[in-house]
């Protein structure tokens, strides 16, 4: 069961890197080819309503963690139809999570929240629609990587038993956040004015689990608070899924 679920993995990573190098080979290829060819730069801001999707725990609930995002863009109009936008965005993800379980005669419930950042690198192939000089649609699709910057788990617990209650929180490393996190990323824009300020929806789902682990849930690194199945004692399967709202502004053209 387990060389199956690492095959699959690997087999989604080797797919997305092959459909990263790609773009990037269109990226750095094409554009010498063609002379005119516009290139638009600029800086985006947005907000990120992002979760978990995967395995969770038995008998958890999650619930939707808001972040942020910001960077800078950049854009090679090869096309009135076609264009090819890399990013570069400091992007604020996470979820929280209620977990509770029996434990030596008694039991403990937790309230956590993973907090990530991530830098992340999409390479989106864009497709722009019929517009005016008003307002200009279009819609996007394409692989994004994600490379972990931080991670931390805060939270409370509360442990009670037959005659005694006590409760605590918690705040440290989330040790067990995977470096690497690849996503496909889908969504629209519209453009509005000469300068093409635009207003951007997309959504990113997550392709691997952003969690490994660092051994015996009890016995982590001092500093460091992994999240854990409580139950089988190993790191949930969990995907990053993020819906992102963000506003951009081109910088110039040349």
């Amino acid at each position: 069961m387990k060389s199956n679920k690492t095959a699959r993995v690997c087999t989604v990573t080797r797919s997305f890197n092959t459909l990263l190098v790609l773009m990037t080979t269109v990226l750095f290829t094409i554009v010498p080819l063609h002379a005119k060819t516009m290139i638009d730069k600029g800086v985006k801001a947005g907000i990120n309503f992002s979760n978990m999707s995967g395995h969770i725990g038995r008998g958890a609930d999650a619930s939707p963690k808001v972040g942020t995002l910001f960077g800078g863009f950049l854009t090679l109009h090869l096309h009135q139809k076609l264009a090819i936008q890399a990013e570069l965005l400091v992007s604020t993800k996470g979820f929280r999570r209620e977990v509770g379980m029996q434990v030596f005669g008694g039991r403990i419930d937790f309230i956590e929240t993973a907090k990530l950042t991530y830098l992340e690198i999409p390479i989106l192939l864009q497709l722009p629609f019929p517009g005016n000089k008003a307002v200009r649609p279009s819609l996007f699709v394409g692989p994004s990587l994600g490379i972990g910057l931080t991670g931390r788990n805060q939270g409370s617990y509360t442990v009670s038993g037959n005659t005694s209650l006590s409760s605590g929180s918690f705040d440290g490393h989330l040790g067990n956040l995977k470096r690497l996190d690849f996503s496909i990323v889908v969504g629209g824009a519209l453009g509005f004015g000469a300068r093409r300020f635009t207003i951007d929806v997309r959504y990113a789902a997550g392709l691997n689990g952003v969690l490994g682990t660092t051994g015996e849930m009890y016995s982590v690194p001092r500093g460091e608070i992994p999240l854990f199945d409580l139950e089988k004692e190993q790191a949930l399967d969990l995907r990053n899924n993020t819906f992102s709202i963000s506003v951009g502004l081109p910088l110039g053209r040349r």
